[in-house]
């Protein structure tokens, strides 16, 4: 949908718990790109260490460290690192 509108969309799998790795996406878009324009910043299904997301109440507490960094660190690193 985004070629037929005359856009460019480019899917990029980034780890958004490592600010190394956001750094160098954004470092990336600007150097390929010039700009951002949409930013997918999401969380769902299993990571590769097999942890299931789903609700809190139903959650292993040996992964509530895992989840936090996935589902609400990842999206702090990722909006002050673009803030830069």
């Amino acid at each position: 949908m985004i070629a037929t509108a005359g856009g460019r969309a480019v899917a990029i799998r980034v780890d958004h718990t490592l600010e190394s790795e956001v750094q160098a996406l954004f470092e990336r878009v600007d150097k390929e790109q010039g700009r951002l324009d949409v930013l997918v910043n999401s969380v769902a299904g299993e990571d590769q260490d097999g942890i299931q997301w789903g609700s809190f109440w139903n959650t292993h507490l040996e992964n509530g460290e895992a989840i936090f960094r996935q589902c609400i660190l990842s999206h702090i690193i990722t909006s002050n690192t673009l803030r830069r």
